[in-house]
């Protein structure tokens, strides 16, 4: 059983939107809800999100041509960039462009550089 998952479409939105959540009813759309949201300063983005919650199935098949780019978050730990820059190095993933996030020096803002696989 699948609880939760699928591609979605964020919404860019300038005031938090907290749905209320019923654990009986609704838990899985509203937290649906609730991870396809980001501030509109970041509407430039034009994200989509990959949500997969499965307490039964961890793993996610997916065609590589599916991603374009990988952004490694500024605060990730070495050993799991390290994992994803191999994965990144097989040769179905070769089309994709690894980025690493870094708080700016002068701005209040993340910069995104592309980065090696190597």
């Amino acid at each position: 059983m699948n609880y939760m998952d699928g591609i979605i479409e964020i919404k860019y939105i300038d005031q938090l939107e907290i749905p209320k959540i019923d654990i009986t009813r609704n838990f899985y759309l509203k937290t649906q809800d609730l991870c396809g949201q980001k501030f509109s300063v970041w509407k430039y983005e034009n994200e989509y999100r990959l949500v997969k919650i499965s307490p039964e199935e961890r793993v996610l098949h997916l065609n590589p041509q599916c991603i374009n780019s990988v952004v490694l978050g500024p605060a990730m730990l070495d050993p799991q960039k390290n994992e994803i820059k191999s994965i990144l190095k097989k040769s179905f993933f070769e089309h994709v462009k690894l980025y690493q996030a870094k708080q700016s020096s002068s701005k209040f803002q993340i910069e995104v550089d592309e980065i090696s696989k190597d």
